[in-house]
């Protein structure tokens, strides 16, 4: 799909917000402000992690459709809700800075529509790049494998093609690494951990 000329003018704005937003945190204070979202929402978790239960009870039944849907939904939640939004919180100078970020960010969009300047300041504050990150000892990256599970996805509600048992498979046993794997890696950063589908502060 070809980029349009708003596209490319909406990236180039983006790109020049984040560099802005950029110059303006340290470490120190972005700890501390993920520490105080953390905090306040310490449930953050549960509606993804009950998509994912939702996923593998469909996956049982052999509606992989569903089951497939589910585990996308558990996906972009869990991301947003324990990586995205923190992040962006302790970015922004304001809570109304924060909506505004957020907004533009990640609000009605794919993991994959993310823009990579955004990924840019993760990997600064998180010391790892994140979308390198490989799927167990496999070659496959798990946000290439994200995207290619998005437009499987997208064809499933918006084209009515039915999702295979290998799909469904699959996208919950990446689901299950997201959730044992990563996540654990990102909130070790942070000094947090999730128990069950609450954050608890401290390592076990």
């Amino acid at each position: 799909m070809s980029m349009t000329i708003q596209d490319a003018e909406y990236e180039a704005g983006m790109e020049f917000l984040y560099s802005e937003f950029a110059k303006t945190y340290e470490s120190e204070f972005i700890f501390n402000r993920v520490y105080d979202y953390y905090k306040e929402n310490l449930l953050a978790a549960k509606p993804a992690i009950l998509n994912l239960e939702i996923s593998k009870k469909m996956f049982k039944q052999e509606d992989f459709s569903s089951a497939l849907i589910h585990s996308m939904i558990f996906i972009e939640v869990i991301l947003k809700n324990l990586l995205y939004k923190p992040v962006i919180s302790a970015m922004a100078i304001d809570e109304r800075a924060s909506h505004f970020l957020c907004n533009v960010t990640i609000s009605r969009k794919s993991i994959p529509s993310i823009n990579n300047k955004f990924y840019e300041i993760l990997d600064d504050v998180l010391k790892f790049k994140l979308k390198e990150e490989k799927w167990d000892d496999q070659s496959k990256k798990v946000f290439d494998e994200i995207a290619i599970f998005q437009d499987k996805r997208n064809k499933t509600i918006h084209e009515g093609v039915l999702a295979t048992k290998s799909d469904a498979e699959l996208i919950i046993e990446l689901s299950n690494y997201i959730l044992i794997k990563l996540i654990p890696k990102v909130l070790t950063v942070f000094n947090f951990r999730l128990e069950n589908t609450e954050l608890k502060y401290g390592r076990k």
